[in-house]
């Protein structure tokens, strides 16, 4: 799993927002749709899934 973490100031309050990807393909893609907003992306290669 793939995690990418969003940082944004939205109505003057700032929000972090976590998503999961199953693969690094999508999450690049999600990386890449963010770089047109006025955001902060941090991507993370691996984390650990409870099953």
């Amino acid at each position: 799993m793939y995690q990418v973490v969003v940082i944004e100031k939205i109505f003057g309050k700032i929000e972090v927002n976590t998503y999961g990807f199953p693969t690094e393909q999508q999450r690049d893609l999600f990386k890449e749709m963010c770089e047109e907003d006025d955001v902060i992306v941090i991507a993370k290669d691996r984390i650990a899934v409870a099953v």
